[in-house]
């Protein structure tokens, strides 16, 4: 079984000819044991993984990709690529079926993505020699335009 995602939607063939086709789709949370250095990477795939289910579903018969809830790529929470395994099985998921396997990654663009910036070109400012450390400093601004 091949699995593509094509069109928000992931979309898998099945070649096999003798056996029913209604294919089921779904994400696929890996039950292998991990290994790492001790229980942060676990902890973190299980997390990752929660969070996962709760920001994305996938229908399991047409194999659309939803969003469930807003997502941000700021940091502590927000990431920037979205990386899901999913699963397609033929004969809707019975105890008999085969199954494919693919990865969806969603890049999430950021719409405030944007360097910040200082209100005036040119600030000039001074401070004396032997100031106090937490002294403020004064800043002028200074007009590069005729006025």
């Amino acid at each position: 079984m091949c699995v593509c995602v094509c069109d928000d939607q992931i979309a898998a063939t099945d070649p096999d000819t003798s056996r029913p086709r209604n294919i089921s789709y779904d994400i696929y949370t890996p039950s292998a044991v991990l290994t790492g250095s001790g229980d942060q990477v676990v902890n973190s795939v299980v997390v990752y993984q929660s969070v996962l289910r709760k920001s994305f579903s996938v229908d399991p018969s047409t194999g659309a990709v939803t969003l469930l809830r807003a997502l941000s790529r700021d940091w502590p929470t927000g990431f920037s690529r979205w990386q899901m395994n999913v699963i397609a099985a033929d004969e809707g998921g019975s105890a008999t079926s085969k199954s494919g396997y693919g990865v969806v990654t969603v890049a999430l663009v950021d719409k405030n993505d944007h360097a910040p910036v200082f209100d005036t070109c040119c600030l000039r400012g001074s401070v004396r020699e032997d100031s106090s450390q937490g002294k403020v400093c004064t800043l002028n601004f200074i007009s590069v335009l005729p006025i």
